[in-house]
């Protein structure tokens, strides 16, 4: 009779699995020092400069007296050779060589700021002349833009007046005989010659052309010239009304 053969099943139980997770969290970012100005940043980099002489000073004191110190360990111990002399030596010796490190470091430093400090002053300089010069090509262009106003006054000034000789010449033949005297005064009046004059001395009053020693108030101007002997005839004309014309 075959034995009875018990079979032993083993059920694998999985590690529990933690249901924690790891959130990710955005922590601010540090906040950034202000920029400073550029008077502030000079400064700053002035005071450096001049801190670090002042510790080079310090240093070079300090460097005396740690070689001085080396030399007289380095002697003891050329004469005794013992283990605490060669230990003193040794330390001797490495004061120096850190004191050294540091004021090469010191003085890189130092030569560095200075060099940037030459550099930012040349760059400075440069910077003022251009400045300089785009003030300068600025008002040339502010210049240009009234000469161009200038040149355009002018020639209207040169048109208008040829067109008030031209009304004179018509006024001539248009006024009246009994308004001549009082208007033309047998060429003391107003004349061509009157206008020519009163341009001049409003050219004069400029000091575009020279001023004339005993300038006549009436031709100070055009208008004053034309207004001081049309005014009759202008206030006369003002108070003319048509007559009535019969026409049956």
């Amino acid at each position: 009779m075959a034995a009875h053969v018990t079979t032993t099943t083993r059920v694998a139980v999985a590690a529990p699995v933690s249901t924690t997770r790891t959130v990710p969290v955005d922590l601010p970012p540090e906040p950034e020092a202000p920029a400073l100005s550029q008077p502030a940043a000079y400064e700053a980099r002035a005071n450096e400069r001049v801190a670090l002489r002042s510790q080079i000073v310090r240093l070079e004191g300090q460097h005396a007296e740690a070689v001085a110190a080396r030399d007289r360990a380095i002697a003891r111990k050329a004469v005794d050779g013992s283990e605490a002399a060669r230990a003193a030596s040794d330390a001797a010796i490495g004061a120096v060589i850190r004191i050294e490190a540091e004021l090469d470091g010191v003085r890189s430093a130092l030569a560095r700021l200075t060099a940037q400090a030459e550099a930012n002053a040349e760059a400075s300089a440069l910077n003022k002349a251009a400045a300089q010069v785009k003030a300068a090509a600025q008002t040339a262009q502010d210049m240009l833009a009234l000469a161009g106003e200038a040149d355009a006054a002018l020639t209207a000034f040169v048109a208008a007046h040829r067109a008030l000789g031209e009304k004179l010449a018509v006024l001539h033949g248009l006024a009246p005989s009994r308004f001549h005297d009082g208007l033309f005064g047998g060429g003391n009046g107003l004349t061509q010659a009157l206008l020519a004059t009163a341009a001049k001395n409003q050219l004069a009053a400029g000091g575009i052309v020279p001023r004339a020693a005993f300038p006549n108030p009436i031709a100070a101007t055009l208008i004053a010239a034309v207004e001081h002997f049309t005014k009759p005839l202008i206030e006369e004309a003002a108070g003319l009304q048509p007559a009535p014309v019969d026409r049956d």
